[in-house]
């Protein structure tokens, strides 16, 4: 829950060390402007940049990007007792891609009115929208404030988030197989390791319909044995049915096919995934491409047509460059619409 408590330290460092934009246009919400005042850097990786109405800061529009992502469901839950314990909750709505609360609160001799708004950015990690408002004692009326407020910031567009380059956040890493285009949507490191997902940009964890996973193993050295681990940990899953395992030089092809079941709508899917596994300096790399398609008479030829393109152009696509740093993240598995079923 660390980023959304920064939110709240934000204000406090809000008039140290700043990059400011003259260029930086205002941002109209409802009755008021918003006028650039500074971009905040709150470490490890958190960039906000702050708009306000006038030089006492009274009226704060603050639009935040964090990487990492937040896991919607659990920061609802925990943000609607924090609010509960500073002040009037006001209204709380949530769906699967974003969060929203309001709370109002005495502040030396006013009222501020606060909303969190809190979605998933469409290409990884979070959004933070936040809006605090002066209000006179006789306007301190949460359904009215809500009734005016609350639903029109929740619909909102607002700008991209900047860094202190004037950098759009995040930043677009694109991967291309075939005709098929990607972006990165997930990246992780621990120690020696990496993991990069890539997704087409509209698609998302919930939705896809085709990934890329590049991961790396510095512990093993020998993609025939990664191969086998692979095999080994999808025998047990309904519908498994191994298509190619050769090899290619010093390289491991596999291919396979399993089903998977869509949980809310009893749905089922069958999963095609072809790896390329290489060495590397130190341990090996395996590429994975895997598309998922509902499960019917037509089916069987997609995955025959998807082999046969793409077993011949693994053969000689050259591994792309590694992301080595943590951005995106994965559905927490109460959160995941699909899952594997064993035998």
């Amino acid at each position: 829950m660390k980023n959304l408590l920064m939110i709240f330290t934000f204000l406090g460092v809000l008039l140290g060390s700043q990059v400011a934009y003259a260029e930086v246009p205002p941002i109209t919400f409802l009755n008021y402007t918003f006028k650039f005042e500074k971009t905040v850097i709150l470490p490890p990786d958190k960039i906000t940049n702050a708009y306000t109405t006038d030089n006492n800061l009274k009226n704060i529009l603050a639009l935040s990007y964090t990487p990492t992502g937040i896991h919607l469901r659990s920061a609802f839950d925990y943000h609607k007792k924090l609010c509960e314990k500073r002040g009037i909750l006001g209204s709380a709505k949530k769906s699967k891609n974003k969060i929203a609360l309001s709370i109002l609160k005495p502040k030396n001799g006013v009222y501020n009115y606060e909303i969190l708004r809190v979605e998933n950015n469409d290409i990884a990690g979070s959004n933070i929208s936040f809006l605090k408002l002066d209000i006179a004692p006789d306007k301190a009326d949460i359904k009215a404030l809500d009734q005016k407020y609350f639903q029109s910031f929740y619909k909102a567009k607002f700008p991209s988030v900047f860094d202190e380059n004037g950098e759009i956040l995040p930043p677009i890493y694109p991967l291309s197989i075939g005709e098929d285009k990607f972006v990165l949507k997930y990246s992780a490191t621990d120690n020696q390791d990496v993991s990069n997902y890539y997704l087409p940009r509209r698609q998302n964890f919930y939705n896809y319909k085709s990934v890329v996973r590049i991961n790396t193993r510095s512990d093993i050295n020998s993609p025939d044995k990664i191969a086998k681990m692979i095999i080994e940990n999808k025998k047990p899953v309904k519908g498994f049915k191994l298509i190619a395992d050769e090899s290619s030089g010093k390289d491991r092809i596999l291919s396979y096919s399993n089903n998977e079941i869509q949980i809310k709508k009893n749905k089922t899917y069958i999963s095609y995934s072809i790896f390329k596994i290489t060495p590397a300096k130190k341990g090996v790399i395996s590429f994975e491409y895997s598309i998922r398609i509902p499960e019917d008479e037509k089916s069987s030829q997609i995955i025959a047509d998807t082999e046969k393109k793409y077993r011949e152009l693994l053969k000689t696509y050259e591994m792309p460059e590694l992301i080595k740093e943590n951005m995106g993240m994965l559905p927490a598995p109460l959160e995941n619409d699909y899952m594997e079923q064993t035998k």
